[in-house]
């Protein structure tokens, strides 16, 4: 499989119970996009798509360039707040692609994979909780057969070995989104009554690295139903045996549901003073990733609301998220330190910048309440032509 998979943010939907402090998405480490400034993102998309030979007879690399141009396009059109746009994108290149996969080309089937999933993550940002996670647990069932069938695509994974993709890998590949799409689903929806029945229908193996995910999706549905305290002993008994980057996860949702719920004993004191030492280890080392770049920023969050420096950590992660070009990821480090009446390396006040950085965003979630988006012309061109290629192809 190439690359990392494209997904849109989940955060909360309007209205979703929780403890205000809780940090409702997964902080475990997986592959994430950076969320690049969706102008520049559209220009580099048309970019590569004018580079696709006209419709015709595409070859195998072109289908393929085709169905990435198709699945970043479509997460741009998510961010931008076009999510039917994106659902159209997905549908126009589930159709392309079971147009090239006739027999001969059955490898082709497996650029179905992602927007397939997009679908599903769709699903789960529209509140259509049932459909996502349907579709997920249908992908891993699928998965562990070794055939994943697909509005009327197949991928086999023995057919995929000669592209380094087996089936071992494609039924991992299928957990993986299962486990952590689900979760993110039914977490952002408020689904906390749900998360451990679902991650029982998933069937996570013992040993099996998606059990700290697991871990932290139990605890964060602990402290969306009220009990901190068994949040906090969840991810605490789980960060025991963790690895370095999933033990910093776990042991800063330990010190959240403490926090949250505002029972500061020793025991949460020295949950924090334990995430300040696994950060300081390792944060800088592994800021080279979204994931890793997200926990230092709730993080940073974290320790401000205490009344202590949170600064150090934001400071770390905005010229990470920079160096990543994440404008969601800067945008957060700035309202840390916008909160803390900081300034910024060139004595510019860090809320002058996020005030301005908010004005000019075409991130609908980064916008300010009651923003209607600017035109986007850019994008309206990039929807046209993928929909000609896709249909031409």
């Amino acid at each position: 499989m190439a690359g990392a998979v494209t997904q849109p943010e989940y955060a909360a939907r309007p209205g979703v119970a929780g403890g205000a402090g809780v940090t409702r998405r997964i902080l475990s480490p997986h592959d994430q996009l950076p969320r690049a400034p969706l102008d520049g993102w559209v220009r580099r998309l048309r970019d590569a798509l004018a580079r696709i030979p006209a419709p015709g007879a595409p070859t195998r690399g072109d289908v393929g360039r085709l169905a990435v141009c198709a699945s970043h396009a479509a997460l741009v059109q998510v961010h931008a707040g076009r999510p039917d746009a994106a659902r159209r994108t997905c549908l126009a290149a589930l159709d392309s692609i079971a147009r090239e996969a006739r027999p001969g080309r059955e490898e082709l089937a497996v650029h179905a994979i992602q927007p397939w999933i997009t679908l599903g993550r769709l699903d789960g940002l529209a509140g259509r909780v049932s459909e996502a996670l349907a579709r997920f647990l249908a992908m891993l069932e699928g998965g562990r057969r070794g055939t994943l069938a697909m509005a009327g695509v197949t991928v086999a994974g023995e057919r995929l070995a000669a592209d380094g993709t087996g089936m071992g890998e494609l039924e991992r590949l299928a957990t993986n989104v299962a486990v952590l799409d689900g979760l993110k689903v039914l977490l952002s929806n408020g689904r906390d009554d749900a998360v451990e029945h679902y991650l029982g229908a998933c069937r996570i193996a013992p040993g099996d690295p998606l059990a700290t995910v697991a871990a932290e999706g139990r605890c964060v549905a602990l402290a969306g139903r009220g009990h901190f305290r068994e949040a906090s002993r969840v991810a605490a008994a789980a960060a025991d045996g963790a690895g370095e980057w999933n033990r910093a996860v776990l042991v800063f949702r330990a010190a959240e549901a403490r926090l949250t719920a505002d029972a500061w004993d020793h025991a949460a004191r020295r949950s924090l003073e334990r995430l300040g030492e696994v950060l300081g280890d390792v944060a800088l080392d592994r800021c080279a990733s979204v994931s890793a770049l997200a926990l230092t920023a709730r993080a940073a969050a974290l320790l401000r609301e205490l009344g202590m420096d949170g600064a150090a950590l934001a400071r770390i992660a905005l010229a990470g998220a920079g160096a990543l070009g994440d404008e969601v990821l800067e945008m957060g480090c700035l309202e840390v330190l916008a909160e803390s009446g900081a300034r910024l390396d060139d004595g510019e006040p860090a809320a002058d910048c996020l005030a301005a950085r908010r004005a000019t965003t075409r991130y609908e979630r980064l916008r300010p309440p009651g923003t209607p988006a600017r035109p986007f012309p850019g994008l309206d061109d990039l929807a046209a032509e993928i929909g000609e290629a896709l249909a031409g192809s």
